[in-house]
């Protein structure tokens, strides 16, 4: 059994190699805000179950992908929602997990 790593998506996978493997996604929701310069952004992540926060952004390549996606204005107004954005992780200034 080892990890397997694809994009954002990581899965636990068994059998030898060049044989059929057996995937089991291990992957939980996990809500989360984040503050830019200009927008706060809410929505989910999907990291492995019991990890944290942390290790999930530490790991991702230039952006952070997000489900359930609302944002809004520093001042307040909502700009859009969407079921799934990219966020620029060049642009992340926190990342705090839960909904604030």
């Amino acid at each position: 059994t080892f990890l397997l790593r694809r994009g954002s998506h990581v899965r636990f996978v068994s059998g030898a190699p060049g044989t059929r493997r057996n995937t089991m996604t291990e992957e939980s929701k996990t809500k989360v805000t984040i503050l830019t310069a200009n927008y706060r952004i809410k929505g989910c992540i999907d990291i492995i179950a019991g990890a944290r926060v942390t290790d999930y952004f530490i790991e991702a390549k230039g952006f952070i992908a997000l489900t359930d996606a609302e944002v809004w204005e520093i001042g307040g107004r909502q700009v859009c929602t969407a079921p799934f954005l990219n966020i620029s992780r060049d642009h992340i200034q926190v990342i705090v997990p839960g909904s604030h």
